[in-house]
């Protein structure tokens, strides 16, 4: 737009530069070039914007500078445009950019001689001198132009001081101008017409570079969502796998145990095998010849040995006849006694194990199932009992809720409901009270812990009124900052408090302001000004230096020479001090003629008296 804005000047440049010419139809005509660009569509360089045909046609860049963004900066620039428009006798106009804002300078030709006219075109509204959209401001010197531009584009310099400062701020600090003339020859509708079309050919290489760009978008979309798919289906390869591993891992476990079972089973066997060869051995052993009561002697000592080994076997009777009948009675006898003796005393060291029952494998592979099933119910209900929400004590009202209705305080980590939290604060809002301590700390005078305090974000769960609210953002930000008004844009701001208090001069942060104040006097401070004092001093040792005044030898008083020689005499009562106005220096500080002309022919010998 600034550059459109240069146009419309150099459309006008042998015409009378008015206000009131700016208004026709044909200048709000040419500054539409860029009615179709949006705010938000972002900002282009200087640099792309000229290298556009219609501004390649129609204006010449003639050279660029950089610096920071102060008064000496622009007084510098400014001057190179007057200087650039006096020797071509023609218009020109600098673009100056500090992003993201953008201004046109121009320094008009079409001016009586002797003097200067300067238009600053602003493309943004101002709420103090534009509010209404884009405007043009005239100037009639470089000093006022320089002056506008420092403080409309003005940068807090104590901010590069500080440790830690991004680019992006120091970019701020820093501005350009770009300073361009109106082509030497005027474009003619052939001229036009070339930039026309070249314009239309830039535009649709432009629409075929986006087409490629979007058709690459969506390539790398569907690339991006292939992909995606091709993760999940890894995803759930990766948990069939594991799921499979797991199984054969308990397989593998199961298979183990069987086999430990059966060798168990098949040590305990080949030992009841070895107990039953040798009672079988017993029980087919030849009987020895004797009396009836060695062989019975001899068959209730293998009968022990038996027993002695778990074989339950029937002796056999070693005569015949009743003998044989009665001495087997009386063995029955003997043994049956012997037999209860001996399981009394001793039990039997090697029994045969209980039989190995038969198991389905199908039978084992529910099992599995169930196991795994009750293991996943058991891990859902300890879910579900650390989901379930807790209770607690209200420390005010002591009701018991739920922890939704919980409401904390730091960092104490006292505990109460909403309500009671809500209430107390509320109170004590109301009562412009800060800080809002806990109200268990504050019952417990006892206690030396530091007190809990109801803070920021305590406050926004506790849904107080916007007017509550307000006056609690007030309050802690006292308690950081000092409210203060300013007298240029009549509005009341709040300013770091450390900072007020080491400062000095205040200036005003807001947007579009910068008016600066003493903090001691309240008197208004020109920031290209001299030192300020609030006595006055140092601006009238300015004015005195600026003006060439003199301050008396004697009396200090500022004099000042209307008309006649350098040979000053202070009127002040009592002074009678006579000096030199063009060096300053004491002549004679006497009311006596002659010593007054004697010093004072002494004095001009070696100074100029007119």
């Amino acid at each position: 737009m600034a550059s459109g804005a240069f146009r419309t000047f150099d459309h006008h440049r042998t015409r009378d530069p008015a206000p009131e010419v700016l208004m026709e139809d044909d200048h709000i005509t040419a500054l539409r070039i860029c009615s179709g660009r949006t705010s938000d569509s972002g900002h282009l360089a200087v640099e792309d914007i000229y290298k556009t045909p219609v501004f390649q046609k129609s204006m010449t860049h003639l050279s660029s500078s950089y610096g920071p963004s102060n008064y000496a900066f622009f007084t510098r620039i400014l001057q190179g445009l007057a200087d650039v428009t006096k020797e071509r006798g023609a218009s020109a106009c600098t673009i100056i950019t500090r992003p993201p804002e953008i201004l046109a300078c121009f320094s008009i030709a079409d001016v009586p001689a002797g003097t200067q006219l300067f238009v600053i075109f602003d493309s943004h509204p101002r709420p103090d001198k534009h509010p209404h959209g884009a405007a043009f401001i005239f100037f009639n010197s470089v000093r006022e132009t320089a002056r506008y531009l420092s403080s409309l584009l003005h940068f807090d310099e104590d901010i590069l001081e500080e440790e830690g400062v991004q680019w992006q701020a120091q970019l701020l600090s820093q501005c350009s101008g770009d300073v361009f003339v109106a082509s030497d020859t005027p474009v003619n509708g052939m001229q036009w017409a070339d930039a026309a079309l070249e314009a239309s050919l830039q535009a649709l290489s432009a629409q075929a570079r986006v087409r490629e760009l979007e058709e690459q978008k969506h390539e790398l979309e569907g690339e991006k969502k292939r992909l995606r798919e091709e993760i999940v289906g890894l995803e759930h390869d990766l948990l069939r796998i594991d799921d499979l591993f797991q199984r054969e891992r308990q397989e593998r476990k199961r298979e183990r145990d069987e086999y430990a079972r059966r060798q168990y089973a098949a040590e305990h066997t080949q030992g009841s095998n070895w107990v039953s060869y040798v009672s079988t051995w017993w029980n087919t052993k030849p009987a020895a010849t004797g009396p009836s009561g060695s062989g019975s002697s001899t068959s209730e000592h293998a009968r022990r040995d038996a027993d002695s080994k778990g074989d339950n076997s029937t002796t056999r009777g070693l005569s015949n006849g009743s003998t044989e009948h009665r001495n087997g009675k009386k063995s029955r006898g003997d043994t049956k006694r012997k037999d209860t003796g001996v399981r009394g005393n001793k039990p039997r060291p090697h029994q045969s194990p209980d039989p190995i029952p038969d198991v389905d494998p199908l039978a084992v592979q529910l099992q599995i199932c169930y196991d795994e099933e009750n293991r996943a119910l058991e891990e859902q209900f300890r879910q579900l009992q650390a989901e379930q929400p807790q209770v607690f004590d209200c420390g005010i009202c002591f009701e018991t809720f739920q922890e939704d209705h919980i409401a904390h305080v730091h960092p104490c980590e006292h505990a109460f409901c909403r309500g009671c939290l809500t209430g107390w604060a509320a109170s004590k809002i109301d009562e412009h009270r800060y800080p809002v301590l806990c109200p268990t700390c504050v019952a417990d005078r006892p206690r030396l812990d530091p007190p809990g305090e109801v803070d920021y974000e305590a406050v926004q769960q506790l849904g107080l009124t916007e007017q509550q609210y307000e006056i609690f953002v007030e309050m802690q930000m006292n308690k950081f900052s000092t409210m203060v008004n300013c007298r240029g844009c009549k509005k009341t701001l709040f300013v770091d408090k450390q900072e007020y208090r080491e400062s000095k001069i205040i200036r005003c942060p807001l947007m579009g302001c910068g008016y600066m104040w003493c903090k001691l006097c309240s008197q208004n401070v020109d920031p290209v000004g001299p030192e300020h004092s609030c006595d006055g001093t140092n601006e009238l040792e300015h004015i005195m230096k600026q003006n060439g005044w003199k301050y008396c030898p004697g009396c200090q008083t500022p004099a000042e020479k209307i008309a006649g020689c350098n040979h000053m005499t202070c009127m002040a009562p009592g002074c009678n001090t006579h000096f030199c106005y063009l060096c300053g220096d004491l002549i004679v500080r006497s009311a006596l003629p002659g010593e007054i002309s004697t010093a004072m022919s002494a004095h001009y010998t070696r100074c100029t008296l007119m």
